[in-house]
């Protein structure tokens, strides 16, 4: 895959025109030991009772989606997992060796996911990494309750058009909701338009 010079407006370090950021991820690590990714990965992904049941190898089949998308992205990437139900979980940033880690966490409540408030708890730790590339990865069925009383969802316009600001690409994968189908189609397609993402 190859870049261009600015992403979101914004400039890549020293990779050229056409250096893979694996190139310059290799390139980078043989220059400093200290030496860090120019993208961060923020992933918010629904993991709850029900949808997170192991597959005929025993595998949990929104971990291995995960685990393999990390896989593809270049050396040093610090990903920030966000796993959320009704109320999010970890916090804690992994590097592409460790992203396996996420499987180790418990599936949480499936009552009235909080879409909304878990993009928003992942995005305060992505928009403080100093990379200068951000993708946001949203892996969800669009449901969201995220008022007081938990009935209605959150504005997705105005959350897709602060992911737009900071400068994250934002990616959604998606499936089918056990409920509220229209409303969760709504939400995702405001999300993806004012982020101008894609899904």
């Amino acid at each position: 895959v190859n870049v261009e010079p600015t992403v979101a407006g914004k400039p890549l370090p020293p990779a050229t025109r056409d250096e893979s950021l694996r190139e310059h991820a290799i390139e980078g690590m043989q220059s400093s030991p200290t030496w860090r990714a120019p993208l961060a990965l923020g992933v918010v992904y629904l993991f709850v009772k029900g949808l997170s049941e192991p597959d005929k190898r025993g595998a949990l089949p929104i971990i291995d989606g995960i685990t393999s998308y990390v896989r593809q992205l270049p050396e040093r990437v610090v990903v920030y997992p966000t796993p959320y139900g009704r109320r999010r979980q970890g916090r804690a940033s992994v590097t592409k060796d460790d992203i396996a880690r996420i499987g180790e966490s418990e599936p949480l409540e499936n009552d009235r996911p909080n879409l909304a408030d878990a993009i928003r708890l992942n995005v305060s730790d992505l928009r403080d990494d100093p990379a200068p590339l951000k993708i946001l990865l949203v892996i969800t069925d669009g449901r969201d309750y995220a008022d007081p009383d938990m009935e209605r969802p959150a504005d997705f316009v105005a959350l897709g058009q602060e992911l737009r600001r900071l400068g994250i690409v934002t990616q959604i994968v998606s499936f089918q909701p056990e409920a509220d189908v229209e409303q969760a189609a709504e939400n995702l397609r405001d999300l993806k338009d004012a982020t101008e993402g894609f899904h």
